[in-house]
């Protein structure tokens, strides 16, 4: 999880509420449950492996 948050720039992490220096906390605040969670949504076509339904939900 941390590497594909890394992987986001840094707008689209405003825009769900992180900055990049939050990243490591945030993750490792997170229990198991949590990040056993899958997306509900695949990624895009657009050869983009951080977007998301929340990023696509916007457009």
């Amino acid at each position: 999880m941390i590497a594909a948050l890394e992987a986001m720039d840094d707008r689209l992490l405003r825009d769900i509420g992180l900055y990049r220096g939050d990243i490591r906390n945030v993750v490792n605040g997170l229990d198991d449950r949590e990040l056993r969670m899958t997306p509900v949504a695949r990624s895009a076509d657009n050869g983009c492996p951080c977007r998301s339904a929340f990023s696509e939900a916007a457009w």
